[in-house]
């Protein structure tokens, strides 16, 4: 033991001391966690590893998921060869705005029938493992705890006002207890990148009267029309995300006097269509309605929509025409052959842009832009006299 005397033969008489010690220290479990490349996975089940499943697990971030997709994490443990594991508690946290779908076991547990899951409790952000071992401690060395979850990435929205990161990390925890009543933590952490449309419109006057020739840039308003010659409009639909946004419905409302009688030339780029829509009776209140459906707006890039509206010769001088243009909804693809299409609904102003009427996950803000032009002024008329009398001059 430290600090005994030690027989010596010195003369001197000094005592050699002791002072060695020892310590025994066990070897402490490892915990790791993956996540699936979205090639991989389409179906749920798909989630275990072949030759039950497709999925190909990697560490740190898998790119590049969408909304709806599915995305399964691999959670493991690898107990130490000898010595007992007790007071085992093992935590998964979802990623915000995931789902929980279905668990399995893994194909590396050892042995299978030795650390196998009694219940998985799904606590809406974060799951409990209830291990079927006795007094949640692994007594022989040497095993390995695996489980496979599944989970859908369902939206982006925390809050109305917070949009979520696009990385999306998943963060397994556990803890164990030794001999002596202290607890060890231990964390592990995988990653899916997620990518959204991000819509945005603008409207503006393209041409008055085929003016100019080469038409006015983006989000150009004003102009003074030309009654009986065309106003050709453009509404830009812009996209900042880094997927594609599909089916996308667009909306170009323009309330006063007009119908769809005077509407012409509204293009439509790629697969999308177009339709002209009358609503109530002709007045100052009147709405008529231009609408694209199953637009495609690629990843980063923008599509340009046109119309003209021929304003008759009966409009009066000098009034003010304000139209708007709207997103109401739009979709996304994804990488789930069993839920190909992910929708967004857009919560525009109901006064501006009509009631929301479109199924999906609702973002975070409006897309709406509006636009005007103007009628020419009145004609003044006056009477000038050249003779020098009182009130001669004065205008009638």
């Amino acid at each position: 033991p430290g600090s005994a005397q030690i027989p010596h033969t010195q003369t001197s008489g000094t005592p050699i001391i002791d002072d060695s010690e020892a310590t025994v220290r066990s070897q402490l479990p490892t915990i790791s966690k993956q996540v699936s490349t979205p090639a991989s996975i389409g179906d749920p089940a798909n989630c275990t590893m072949p030759p039950g499943g497709t999925a190909a697990f990697v560490n740190g971030t898998a790119a590049l998921y969408r909304a709806g997709d599915i995305v399964c994490w691999k959670l493991r443990v690898d107990f130490p060869g000898t010595v007992s594991t007790g007071g085992i508690t093992i935590t998964d946290f979802l990623p915000p705005g995931t789902q929980y779908v279905a668990g399995w076991p893994g194909e590396g547990t050892t042995p299978a029938s030795d650390i196998s899951v009694l219940s998985v409790t799904n606590n809406g952000t974060f799951l409990d493992f209830d291990l079927d071992i006795l007094n949640d401690t692994v007594t022989e060395g040497g095993h390995v705890f695996e489980f496979v979850i599944a989970t859908r990435i369902t939206n982006s929205v925390v809050d109305p006002s917070a949009e979520l990161p696009p990385i999306r990390g998943n963060l397994m925890k556990m803890s164990s207890i030794n001999t002596a009543g202290e607890v060890t933590t231990y964390r592990a952490e995988a990653a899916a990148q997620v990518g959204e449309p991000e819509l945005a419109v603008t409207k503006g006057v393209k041409r008055i009267a085929a003016s100019p020739a080469g038409g006015n840039p983006a989000n150009t308003d004003g102009g003074t029309i030309v009654p009986g010659q065309p106003v050709q409009y453009r509404v830009d639909v812009s996209n900042t995300g880094s997927v594609a946004a599909v089916g996308a419905q667009t909306s170009e409302r323009l309330v006063g006097p007009y119908d769809c009688s005077m509407i012409n030339n509204i293009t439509t780029p790629g697969a999308s269509s177009a339709s002209c829509i009358d609503s109530g009776p002709m007045g100052p209140a009147k709405l008529t309605i231009v609408r694209w459906t199953n637009l495609t707006v690629p990843a980063a890039g923008a599509t340009e929509l046109n119309f003209e509206v021929t304003y008759p010769n009966t409009i009066a001088p000098g009034v003010r025409i304000d139209d708007i243009a709207c997103v109401d909804s739009y979709e996304n693809d994804t990488n789930d052959p069993l839920n190909p299409r992910f929708q967004w609904a857009v919560p525009n102003d109901p006064a501006l842009c009509g009631p929301q009427t479109a199924p999906g996950v609702v973002i975070d803000g409006p897309i709406s832009d509006d636009s005007f032009v103007t009628a020419p002024g009145g004609i003044a008329k006056t009477v000038t006299t050249s003779v020098n009398e009182t009130n001669n001059n004065a205008a009638t």
